[in-house]
């Protein structure tokens, strides 16, 4: 089924394959991704959220919690309770923040019941720890920092005083009792304390400064007391008492009474506050923060969940992920092996069947046994092959015409050179000839003066010219056979030489046949390159054969060139060799119409001879006629004198044509080895 697609086809299925394992683990990498991302958003954005914002309300809550407890001590500076109401500030604020990031989050059921419990348990703690806040800001605002110890030392100020006072009326009483002290109001401890006393309670500082002037007559008035028994005016020591001490003494206890009122209000809103930070206050925050531990809890463990969910889901992913990758590499693998071994079978076959092109076997029969690129190319190659063996053939049949046709050639041209030297001969035989006969003529002529003495020897004179008319007439026709034969010859040649340009010719179109078809060869591989280039690493062996190819056409294409040069040279020297054959064949035509005239002439002077022989015996009576005869004897000598040597040159430029000819067959003779050489290194 493979050798029927193409091998773009082919390369096209198999990385259409790895791109769909490519994508199958590509989509099995993503949805993991997606899941694990789902659950590190889960837990990224839901459940860890949610913890980090119980633990911050719960942080925020115990910090809440130790603000509150720091309230219930007394005697706080006002730096540290304006740091504790900050801390409460900011602790509320983180609440506040902490709360808006967990209320919208979603909850597993147990977490909603459990948070909605949490809101109303939370809400009460809040009024509580609310109205207790209130309590202290009114402990605050009534500017007493310690009441309770304040109460104290005022109850420690009222027993110094009674004591006092009981001293002074034992002395009354037995004025033996003596004490010290008790007349220095600055002594006392009331006195050092209110004179350093500092109070925000403008209620309290006033009834401090009312306090100064009884309590300093007081003490004076026991200083006088004590003078007076000293002195003993136990009378007068006793009015002191009534009348000064006494009034003074209501007086300090009445501001006591009222400090302690004052006093005893911070007090209580002290002991309502203790009461509700110990009692109401902690019991709420206790019911809360055990909630909010509950909640911490439940979204710790819905976050641990998630990440065992997440583990289990990610490792099942991990597997998946590695039994896709496993299966995506061995089918790649699988697909990369069969993918390689169909497209490159028929490459290496391809290769191997260029190698034996390139050395020249035209004889191999190549298998086409695939549709695809390779197929395509081998069925190229085969149709080229088949091609190229034809053409090889007539290109070997026509080079053997050729060679055929110089050899012939040469050999025309030796017999015209030989015929013209046979000629040329002849022509040097009837010119000698020619030269005796008008020498006799001249004899003759001299004789017939004396023609009456020497009539014997003007008849033997006349049987020698006979005879010598008689070889001439035989030279002539000969030399006129000759030169038949030569003007035969050179149109045989000719025709020859003709056909010898046409068999070029038809050499000529083959040879652009066979440069066609190394153009489409070419362009073959030229598009073989490119296929083999698009298949990237898949089609490297491709496009070697695809260039060894190239370079066979290339080969291919440079032969057909040299041997369209060579046909070129042989048309052009079969074209001279035409001329000059045709020349040669002007030239004897020349020499045939001389050899006539000279035939023709030797004729006319056969028959003046037998006449003269004839009328011999009659010379006396023919003197005159014998005379006219010899005159036109000596003429017609003349004339085939000069016409023989006409013949005589017209056979040296037949001579030297006809070497011109041999010369121009030589060098078809060669080339004709030489495409000889060329085609033989085809094997077909």
């Amino acid at each position: 089924m493979l050798k029927r697609l193409k091998i773009r086809t082919k390369l096209l299925l198999a990385f259409g394959s790895v791109a769909v394992i490519t994508l199958v683990l590509g989509l099995v990498g993503y949805f993991g991704l997606s899941h694990s991302e789902k659950a590190i958003n889960e837990i990224g954005q839901n459940r860890l959220p949610g913890v980090e914002s119980l633990l911050t309300i719960k942080e925020s809550a115990e910090t809440m919690r130790g603000v509150l407890r720091t309230f219930m001590v007394p005697g706080l500076p006002p730096d540290i309770l304006q740091d504790q109401y900050d801390a409460l500030a900011h602790a509320r604020g983180r609440i506040q923040k902490a709360w808006d990031v967990y209320a919208p989050l979603p909850k597993t059921e147990e977490g909603a019941r459990v948070w909605e419990q949490f809101i109303g348990t939370w809400d009460a703690w809040l009024a509580s720890a609310d109205a207790m806040v209130d309590l202290r800001r009114q402990i605050d605002a009534n500017g007493i920092a310690d009441p309770a110890d304040l109460a104290g030392r005022l109850e420690q100020f009222n027993k110094d005083h009674y004591i006092l006072i009981s001293r002074v009326l034992s002395r009354l009483s037995d004025p033996t009792e003596i004490f010290d002290g008790g007349d220095d109001p600055t002594v006392c401890n009331t006195g050092r304390f209110f004179a350093e006393f500092v109070t925000e309670n403008e209620e309290l500082a006033e009834l401090a400064e009312q306090l100064s002037e009884p309590h300093r007559r007081f003490h004076q008035a026991i200083g006088r007391i004590n003078e007076r028994l000293d002195d003993g005016y136990l009378p007068e020591a006793g009015g002191v008492y009534r009348y000064e001490m006494r009034p003074a003494m209501q007086a300090v206890f009445a501001v006591f009474g009222e400090m302690q009122k004052v006093i005893d209000d911070s007090r209580n809103i002290m002991l309502e506050a203790l009461s509700q930070g110990l009692g109401e206050v902690t019991d709420k925050q206790n019911a809360a923060l055990a909630l909010l531990d509950q909640l911490v809890r439940i979204n710790s463990a819905a976050a641990a969940e998630e990440v065992v969910s997440a583990q289990r889901g990610s490792e099942i992913r991990q597997r998946v992920a590695l039994a896709a990758m496993l299966i995506g590499v061995l089918l790649a693998l699988l697909l990369g092996i069969t993918i390689a071994r169909v497209v490159s079978r028929p490459i290496m076959y391809a290769a191997e069947v260029a190698n034996r092109l390139k050395e020249g076997d035209l004889t191999v029969a190549i298998k086409v046994d695939s549709q695809d690129e390779a197929g395509q190319m081998l069925a190229a190659m085969k149709a080229m092959i088949d091609r190229l063996h034809a053409l090889m053939k007539n290109i070997a049949g026509g080079v053997q015409t050729l060679f055929t046709a110089s050899q012939d050639l040469s050999a025309i041209a030796e017999q015209m050179a030989r015929a013209a030297q046979n000629t040329s001969d002849k022509s040097n035989v009837v010119a000698t000839a020619s030269e005796e006969m008008s020498s006799n003529m001249s004899t003759v002529a001299a004789a017939m003066e004396q023609s009456a003495t020497n009539t014997q020897a003007v008849a033997t004179a006349a049987e020698e010219m006979s005879a010598t008319v008689n070889e001439i007439a035989k030279n002539s026709e000969r030399a006129r056979s000759i030169s038949d034969s030569a003007a035969h010859q050179a149109t045989e040649t000719s025709g020859k030489m003709a056909q010898l340009g046409d068999a070029a010719r038809a050499i000529g179109n083959v040879v652009e046949a066979i440069t066609d078809i190394s153009e489409q060869v070419n362009l073959l591989a030229l598009n073989a390159t490119i296929e083999a280039a698009r298949a990237g690493e898949a089609g490297k062996g491709f496009a070697v054969v695809a260039n060894e190819i190239k370079e066979l056409a290339k080969q291919t294409a440079q032969a057909t060139q040299d041997i369209k040069e060579k046909i070129g040279t042989i048309q052009g020297t079969t074209a001279l060799t035409v001329k000059d054959i045709e020349e040669i064949t002007r030239i004897i035509q020349e020499v045939h119409d001389v050899v006539s005239g000279i035939a023709t002439a030797v004729e006319e002077q056969s028959t003046a001879t037998t006449e003269i022989a004839n009328n011999v015996s009659q010379a006396a009576q023919g003197i005159q006629e014998v005379n006219t005869n010899v005159s036109q004897g000596a003429s017609v000598a003349g004339e085939i004198s000069r016409d023989i040597a006409d013949v005589n040159t017209t056979a040296n430029e037949m001579s030297s044509s006809s070497a011109q000819v041999n010369m121009s067959a030589g060098d078809l003779s060669k080339l004709a080895e030489e495409l000889k050489g060329m085609v033989g290194q085809f094997k077909i």
